[in-house]
């Protein structure tokens, strides 16, 4: 029984220092979950940090983009707003020079019409005038036909007595003359 006894007691004590080494073994085993566990909490707590701070400096950066965005919008607004009031300045002065050359166009296609109408009358005065002055002149080629007619006339009455002195040669060739 002592044996017994003492064999027990040595078991006992052999699975106490079992124990003891594995109540060791799982503190140690706590130890490191805790040590791994508060590096994944401090890990888990500096990838929020950084977290964070890419947050906010993607929505700085995101507002900056957003403010430079803008400024170049305000930039190509101005731009265009200057643009537009220039193109419709030109185009009002176009207009402008259009609606002048329109009126000289008109102007000019009266005076061509009414010194086209002129130059109707001035050719039918000048017509009218060649005619009177044809008609005078045929009065006056008329008047002198006569009169020739009557000179020649007068030179046969003068002629005929004559003629027997002047050669038919001399008569011939001095009526070619007159």
């Amino acid at each position: 029984m002592l044996v017994g006894l003492k064999s027990e007691k040595e078991e006992t004590a052999n699975r106490i220092s079992e124990l003891e080494i594995e109540v060791l073994e799982a503190k140690e085993a706590v130890e490191e979950a805790e040590d791994a566990k508060l590096k994944a909490e401090s890990r888990a707590k500096g990838l929020e940090d950084e977290l964070t701070k890419a947050k906010v400096a993607f929505e700085g950066a995101l507002e900056d983009k957003e403010k430079d965005l803008l400024a170049q919008f305000d930039e190509a607004k101005k731009e265009h707003g200057a643009r537009a009031a220039g193109l419709q300045q030109e185009q009002d002065s176009l207009l402008s020079q259009l609606a002048t050359l329109e009126g000289e166009l008109a102007n000019a296609q009266a005076a061509l019409e009414k010194a086209s109408q002129e130059q109707e009358l001035v050719a039918e005065e000048h017509a009218a005038r060649l005619q009177s002055l044809e008609q005078s002149n045929q009065v006056v080629l008329d008047a002198l036909n006569a009169e020739l007619q009557r000179i020649k006339n007068e030179l046969e009455v003068v002629r005929s007595p004559h003629c027997r002195f002047l050669s038919a040669d001399w008569w011939f060739r001095a009526k070619g003359r007159f």
